[in-house]
């Protein structure tokens, strides 16, 4: 039996990032959007009282470069320095997939 080629249209693109990658950057942008409560004088005290802690870090470092690295981004407005993108790829990240989570990012803050 002959298999057939598909063309680029009829192949099934591959996600650039796993479904665990892709839940990480999803938490990432719900902390980012809670930090206005987060500093707020009475979220504090509470803090203190109960004795939380500020943000526990993922326990895979990979994750938590990709986490650390997507809150810095949403919280500047895309403004991350060349220095965050190099621990990402030090982590394992490609420079494709940097560079697609960077205008991602800068998307989402658009349509904000």
């Amino acid at each position: 039996m002959t298999q057939l080629a598909l063309s680029p249209t009829q192949q099934q693109a591959q996600p650039i990032f796993s479904r665990i990658e892709q839940r990480v950057l999803d938490i990432a942008w719900r902390d980012s959007r809670r930090v206005p409560l987060l500093s707020q004088p009475a979220f504090r005290k509470l803090r203190r009282l109960f004795g939380l802690p500020e943000q526990l870090p993922l326990a895979d470092r990979r994750l938590e470069a990709l986490r650390s690295y997507a809150l810095r981004a949403l919280r500047c407005a895309g403004l991350v320095s060349s220095s965050d993108e190099e621990v990402l790829i030090a982590n394992g990240y490609s420079y494709e997939q940097v560079t697609t989570l960077r205008i991602a990012l800068k998307v989402r803050q658009v349509a904000q």
